[in-house]
């Protein structure tokens, strides 16, 4: 069992361009200090994946240049980590003070109901080291389900699928970063 404390860090987004600007918030894990219950440091597993490579990103490039109607899109997942199942049931969090709700206070003393209290951690939050792996094996089921075939066995990060093109069938290649 592990045991986290979190962090919540605000920013404003796009904040060199006023009209596009927004505030945002994040709730991050401070994953760089787990404990046990009786509060002894604990070590997360070895977890290693390569990321994108400086290759890949030039292979989808070069695709799109080659091809007559050819096209680079990005795009960005929204909450992405978030959208991931935490696929380590060992993980807890704890909350500060000031971000307890009503429910865990004593309606009529306004005592506090618990001494320590834990939530289960059940998505894949910022600042754990395996939240880039269970977000990489969300995002991995979701490109199989929709007809995309991995073109690298070692980290996956490449999926080819045909379309419909202008002129018939054509590839399109999707690169994971995450």
């Amino acid at each position: 069992e592990m045991c986290i404390r979190d962090r919540v860090l605000i920013g404003i987004k796009n904040a060199e361009s006023p009209a596009d600007s927004k505030w945002k918030g994040r709730l991050v894990a401070n994953g760089h200090i787990l404990k046990d219950g009786s509060g002894k440091k604990v070590y997360e597993e070895d977890l290693w994946g390569s990321p994108v490579s400086l290759e890949g990103m030039r292979m989808v490039l070069m695709h799109s240049a080659c091809c007559e109607d050819g096209e680079t899109w990005s795009a960005d997942f929204e909450a992405g980590y978030l959208q991931a199942d935490l696929l380590a049931s060992n993980y807890y969090i704890r909350l500060p003070r000031d971000r307890w709700p009503d429910s865990w206070y004593d309606s009529v003393t306004k005592q506090p109901l618990y001494k320590d209290p834990v939530l289960r951690v059940l998505k894949s939050l910022y600042g754990l080291r395996r939240s880039g792996f269970d977000f990489s094996t969300h995002a991995k089921t979701i490109l199989a389900a929709k007809g995309w075939i991995s073109m690298n066995d070692e980290a996956q990060s490449m999926w080819l699928k045909e379309v419909p093109g202008p002129r018939g069938d054509t590839e399109a290649l999707s690169l994971i970063h995450i």
